[in-house]
This record gives C-alpha cells, sequence and structure tokens, in this order.
C-alpha cells in the first residue's frame, strides 16, 4: 500500500473496511503490518514511511481489497528530517495558557525561534509568522493538525529540515537577491566602501544566476521530489 510521507502511525491507528460500509470495523496491531521509508536499501529503518505491506504472519492478508476507501490511517504526516520519526527538537516553554486556534503566543525565550520556522505543542503544529520581543504571531492547525488549548508551561518543540533543503533555501534566496540587483548596477562606492554585484555585466551574468536556480531545484533536491505511481 503506497502512502503520503508519514512518520508515525497513532496506536490503533490503521484501521481497514472490508465490505464498503464506511465503518473501519478492523483494527490493526503493529504486528499486522511492515512499514518501509524511502531509498533503495535498509527501508525498514528509514524515514518517512511511503508504503505499508501485510505482515505474513499477521491477521490480515490485504488492506480492505476492493473497497476504494477502505483504509483509515491516524498518525503523524510529512517529510520531516529524513532521519527520525520525530523530527523535532525540545526549545523554550510558552507563559501562558493557549486557547483553542490561538494565533499569539508567549513564550520564555526566542534564541532559537524565528520566523518560517513551524513549531509543536502538544500535537499541534504552528506556523511561525513572525517575532515581537517574546510574542509568537502564528498561524495555527497547520499540516493537519487538529486545534487544541495548551496549559502554560508546554513545551514548544521546533521541526527539523533535511540539511540539503536548508542548504537549497540559502541558496535560492542568495541566487534571487543577486537577480533583483540587476538593474544595471555594477559596483558602487561610498566613502573607503567599496563592493561589486557580480554577474550585473549584461545578459551572462542574468543568465548564470538562472542557471544557478535551475540546478537547484534540478539537482540539489532532485530526491526530495514525490514519486507517483
Amino acid at each position: 500500500l503506497w502512502i503520503p510521507d508519514l512518520l508515525s502511525i497513532s496506536a490503533s491507528g490503521l484501521k481497514t473496511d472490508d465490505n464498503d460500509d464506511g465503518t473501519y470495523e478492523n483494527t490493526w496491531a503493529t504486528t499486522d503490518y511492515i512499514e518501509y521509508g524511502v531509498g533503495i536499501e535498509d527501508t525498514l529503518n528509514t524515514y518517512p514511511r511511503i508504503r505499508l505491506e501485510t505482515n505474513p504472519n499477521g491477521d490480515y492478508n490485504s488492506f480492505a481489497s476492493g473497497v476504494k476507501k477502505g483504509v483509515q490511517i491516524a498518525g503523524l504526516w510529512g517529510y520531516g528530517d529524513g532521519i527520525s520519526a520525530t523530527p523535532y527538537v525540545a526549545d523554550t516553554t510558552i507563559t501562558e495558557d493557549l486557547t483553542s486556534g490561538e494565533a499569539a503566543i508567549d513564550v520564555t525565550a526566542v534564541t532559537n525561534l524565528s520566523a518560517g520556522q513551524v513549531i509543536l505543542i502538544g500535537s499541534e503544529q504552528y506556523y511561525i509568522y513572525s517575532i515581537a520581543t517574546l510574542t509568537l504571531t502564528v498561524e495555527p492547525t497547520v499540516n493537519g493538525t487538529t486545534a487544541a488549548t495548551h496549559s502554560s508551561g508546554a513545551t514548544i518543540y521546533i521541526y527539523q529540515y533535511p540539511s540539503d533543503i536548508r542548504q537549497a533555501c540559502i541558496a535560492l534566496s542568495t541566487a534571487l537577491y543577486q537577480l533583483r540587483d540587476k538593474q544595471g548596477l555594477q559596483s558602487e562606492r561610498i566613502g573607503d566602501y567599496e563592493y561589486t554585484v557580480r554577474g550585473t555585466a549584461g545578459r551572462g551574468g542574468l543568465m548564470t544566476e538562472i542557471g544557478m536556480i535551475k540546478s537547484i531545484l534540478d539537482d540539489t533536491i532532485r530526491s526530495y521530489k514525490r514519486m507517483r505511481f
């Protein structure tokens, strides 16, 4: 059974409906199926999980064969860091009780937090839009998580991503920033300070940056593109 990127299946989170009545009456034990991750070798120990297989020694021999909507999976979805089923690290704590769907979070410290990060509180993920002093402006319930209340003192976890993706983001930002500067300016001098924008002379410089962007998208992160079967 091919599935979207999956980090873990919740306890009793895999169920099937064998008679197409809309009720998932069969709850699978972890010994009833085998999880496989990305890659070619040692896929039993890689993440995210992308395929499930029935265990020959389990209680079921198919995933609701013949039923179009016969499988229900509750779990933690997403790519993560490509290494762990729990791709996040503990950081700071919240200093207030959060209501369900709250979009401003007061925290103890922001040293390791920044706009653009995804954080986890309880089982709910938040996207950080901005930070002002010790308050985060966030979007709650991202990546399919459910809105919930959280008590003051709860730990904030920061999601981690593959190093290739982090480096690609830096390289893309650099290339796009240089493209923005292609307005005929090649050098500037202010007092004793002087700088030159690389590749700004003519169309050749522009093509260099476009080629850099294409290389990042085609080569650096190609292995992270989802395959369809």
